[in-house]
């Protein structure tokens, strides 16, 4: 014990002196994206923060997990999509709630205001851009210093904001992965547990809602995802926490220890409590080192790159400029061929979607005329005009329920699988820029090593449809035939009509459906495009400018040529001081 400590002051000291050591001598010259990752991670080092991020899909009852863990009904819970909003939950001696907008304002709201800025239904598509959300609370459990991050459910992110999940990755320092019963794992889980595993291996499994199923189901489904993981992830050693949130909130708010135990909320909390007292301080160390070396990586090779231009004469550096330049016009060409996968991965998908839409239509269509006879069977001698409206009322309200129905099943299998194509999309893009980075490496006979790039993609969110209204085309009820006819008869010629435009109009509501989900895939591509387009031409506008500079002492300014290469090598000696002191 007295040897850890001594190692973890030691390599605090050196995470310290690294910390000052970039602020005084490379600060000043790095862009303005590099100096916020840098004072994101000195003030989590200051602060001494670890934040638990609680990542999932969507509806595996995450909001409810934390509500649970600080014992209060706090965060909004719903079984609609929420907004791609991130939500801190952090200790407060009181009750603090504040909004952190995407243009940098900060609004103090109260509890009852939460669901405004979090709730699809009051902050649709995050309109109102909302950054993240950070609530202070006064929980005994909070009190140790761990921060809760409640993350938008993967399948759930929306169009005008970022996933929100995948790009607070790289800052995640300990998860809570949740799952439930059913369905028991799905592939874009997986897919986000991979990505968490390669930031951190500390991982907590959670399966939620255990009070849903039966003891016997539920020794099956735990049992089946124990041994799915471990296939899954030979390498981590794990325990599958079997809790219901709801039963834990309510046994807290009703003072009720039988049923907080029968939750699996008191073990949970034990353990992850002596963890977080035995390991915090080497999370927090391990991850201010993870993100710093990052950070420093990248800005080693635009150093090193300008180092060795500075070395090189000036017909050799005009050479390598040309080798360079011409692949890196290459790479800028080659972006627009993802951009042409995605669209044909998107095509794919929704041909595959048509297909499913068949099926379901015509289930729905069988359920909608079913429950037309069941009508006309108890209702067959109802007198006329009031058949009639009642029928049309049913006809219309099967309609609505039904093409939500539809809209829900391809809402959430559609957002699932072409988040899984966007996340791809991002995947290759990441691995573009370190291509570059890699090749401007063996140029200038530089050490590559790899940088992880924050990439954010959006997909997208709640899809259009329009419900169609039904009216005859024309009213036969009123015309000088129906007059004659017995009661029964007419009512079944009604039911009729209104049977033979059950097919027109399921197909009429769903073409809606469909065209909604083909604009949004369209938009969400057009706007990933441009972000990544960005990511791209800036990474290779920084490799230029770099060499620009130096050419321009070179050939310009000979008599500050020695100055440039002194001030280089001081940071080069900055930068291997600093990961002399993060290893």
């Amino acid at each position: 014990m007295e040897n850890n400590n001594l190692q973890n002051i030691e390599e605090r000291k050196n995470i310290e002196l690294s910390l000052n050591l970039f602020e005084t001598e490379l600060l000043n010259d790095v862009d303005s994206k590099e100096k916020k990752d840098f004072e994101f991670i000195k003030n989590k080092f200051k602060k001494s923060s670890v934040n638990f991020a609680v990542i999932g899909q969507f509806k595996r009852g995450k909001s409810s997990f934390v509500n649970a863990l600080i014992g209060d009904d706090i965060l909004p819970t719903s079984v609609i999509p929420l907004t791609s909003v991130f939500t801190i939950v952090k200790y407060s001696e009181v009750f603090k709630a504040e909004v952190f907008f995407v243009n940098g304002s900060v609004r103090t709201i109260s509890a009852g205001e939460l669901s405004s800025y979090i709730a699809e239904s009051e902050n649709p598509a995050n309109t109102k851009q909302v950054n993240y959300i950070e609530i202070g609370y006064p929980s005994d459990f909070l009190k140790y210093g761990m921060n809760f991050i409640d993350t938008p459910g993967v399948g759930s992110v929306h169009l005008n904001n970022t996933d929100s999940t995948y790009s607070f990755i790289p800052k995640i320092d300990a998860a809570i992965f949740i799952t439930s019963p059913d369905p028991a794992f799905s592939d874009m889980e997986m897919d986000l547990l991979e990505e968490v595993l390669s930031v951190t291996d500390k991982i907590f499994f959670v399966m939620n809602k255990t009070d849903l199923v039966d003891n016997d189901e539920l020794t099956k489904v735990s049992d089946y995802m124990e041994k799915f993981l471990r296939n899954k992830f030979k390498t981590i050693d794990f325990v599958l926490y079997k809790l219901s949130s709801r039963d834990a909130l309510h046994a807290k708010n009703s003072m009720n220890n039988d049923l907080l135990r029968k939750s699996g909320f008191i073990d949970f909390e034990n353990d992850i409590i002596r963890y977080f007292k035995n390991e915090k301080e080497n999370i927090l160390y391990d991850s201010v080192k993870r993100q710093f070396l990052n950070l420093v990586n990248e800005i080693e090779i635009q150093i090193n790159l300008e180092s060795k231009s500075m070395l090189l004469p000036v017909q050799e550096l005009n050479e390598k400029q040309r080798t360079l330049f011409d692949d890196l016009n290459y790479f800028l060409e080659e972006k627009n061929s993802i951009v042409y996968k995605v669209r044909d991965d998107i095509k794919k998908l929704l041909f595959e979607y048509q297909n499913r839409l068949d099926e379901i239509i015509s289930g729905v269509n069988n359920e909608i005329k079913s429950e037309i006879g069941k009508f006309e069977s108890k209702n067959k001698f109802e007198k006329k005009i009031k058949y009639k409206k009642s029928l049309n009322e049913l006809f219309v309200n099967l309609i609505e329920s039904k093409i939500e129905k539809i809209r829900i099943i391809l809402e959430n299998e559609i957002k699932e699988k072409s988040a899984v194509i966007f996340r791809k999309y991002a995947d290759d893009f990441n691995s573009k820029i370190n291509r570059i980075y890699k090749l401007t490496s063996e140029i200038f006979d530089m050490e590559f090593k790899q940088i992880y790039v924050d990439y954010e993609y959006s997909v997208p969110s709640v899809f259009d449809y329009i419900t169609y209204e039904f009216k005859l085309m024309f009213d036969f009820d009123k015309s000088r035939f129906a007059v004659f006819l017995p009661k029964k008869l007419h009512n079944k010629i009604i039911t009729e009509k209104y049977v033979k435009r059950i097919d027109f109009t399921v197909n009429y509501n769903c073409g809606y459906v469909i065209d909604g989900i083909k604009r949004r895939l369209e938009k969400a591509l057009l706007g990933n495009n441009a972000v990544m387009r960005e990511k791209v031409v800036d990474t290779i506008e920084k490799i230029k400018n770099v060499i620009e500079k130096v050419k321009d002492v070179k050939e310009n300014y000979m008599a500050k040529f020695d100055n440039a290469v002194a001030v280089l090598k001081k940071k080069t000696d900055a930068l291997s001081l600093i990961k002399s002191n993060l290893k």
